[in-house]
């Protein structure tokens, strides 16, 4: 069973060890086109990889079913298109079974 959480990745609140270094340029693609994105994609989940919008969705889960069907896990970043900065997020999916 996959396990999916979520964490606030608002560099204010997250200690840096806890954040993915290999997403910080996905994550930095979504702050530096914020707003355009927001402008066109407002309230839906982007799938953003190597610096690009590979998907929009209008469900998490949606976004990372077809995600993974194209990339590896850990390769990309899912991130809800909203303003501010309460939307700064990053999704962890893990293949660790619930006892």
């Amino acid at each position: 069973m996959n396990t999916i959480f979520q964490i606030n990745t608002h560099p204010a609140t997250m200690p840096s060890r806890m954040f993915d270094p290999m997403l910080e340029k996905e994550l930095a693609f979504f702050k530096a086109h914020q707003a355009e994105l927001v402008q066109q994609y407002q309230g839906k989940f982007l799938v953003i990889k190597d610096e690009a919008v590979k998907g929009v969705y209008d469900s998490e889960m949606e976004a990372y079913t077809e995600a993974q069907k194209s990339f590896q896990l850990g390769s990309f970043l899912i991130q809800q298109c909203v303003s501010g900065t309460e939307g700064y997020t990053q999704t962890f999916h893990s293949r660790v079974t619930s006892f």
